[in-house]
């Protein structure tokens, strides 16, 4: 129903752009291209499927767009797998019994509640921190990644570091003058709302 989300998280949708009568997208073809990049990037790495909705026809038709969807075919080759870390309410009695796992093998792990619907990008790393974990990045930015690719959001524009957990050598995908190099860190500055996509080669591999 398109009243769920206004009232479940009203804060996701501010400007009632998705739960109006009629939902007509991002305002401009930068933005639409940037989240058809983020959309891509975790298809990407996560591995999972997709499918691109054009609703009443005409959505895709753009120059700029189709360049990107040609390009992100073009690109898409094996699907990729990573580790996860899931949380959940521990409402049903396999999540109960995982729980109980964890806990008599010393495994952490994280839970959502109604007292604790969600958990800040901040608490999520001190986490990570206490727990072993690696942290590709310490602002509230999104990160996803597999052995070959990672993929990079901007939450908000400024300079991004990327600590990639070793050497690697790293290029810049769906654009002809992107940020290209090797080394353990990846910089790169960006606008908000802004996805990245980069190969990855780790150096011992190569």
């Amino acid at each position: 129903r398109k009243d769920f989300l206004r009232k479940a998280a009203p804060e996701y949708d501010p400007e009632r752009r998705f739960t109006a009568p009629i939902w007509r997208g991002l305002p401009g073809r930068e933005e639409a291209a940037a989240m058809l990049r983020k959309c891509f990037a975790r298809q990407l790495v996560k591995g999972n499927g997709s499918w691109w909705f054009d609703m009443w026809g005409g959505w895709f038709r753009d120059p700029v767009l189709l360049r990107e969807l040609r390009a992100m075919r073009e690109i898409y080759a094996d699907s990729l797998t990573t580790e996860n870390l899931f949380l959940n309410d521990g409402k049903t009695e396999p999540v109960r019994r995982a729980m109980a796992a964890c806990e008599s093998n010393g495994t952490p792990y994280l839970c959502l509640t109604e007292a604790k619907p969600r958990y800040a990008p901040a608490e999520l790393r001190d986490f990570c921190d206490q727990n072993g974990v690696h942290v590709f990045c310490r602002t509230d930015d999104i990160v996803y990644i597999s052995p070959r690719c990672l993929a990079l959001h901007a939450t908000e524009a400024g300079e991004k570091a990327v600590d990639l957990g070793g050497k690697y050598r790293y290029r810049e995908l769906l654009t002809e003058h992107g940020a290209n190099g090797e080394g353990r860190i990846l910089s790169v500055t960006m606008q908000a709302n802004e996805t990245k996509l980069f190969s990855l080669t780790k150096k011992d591999a190569e």
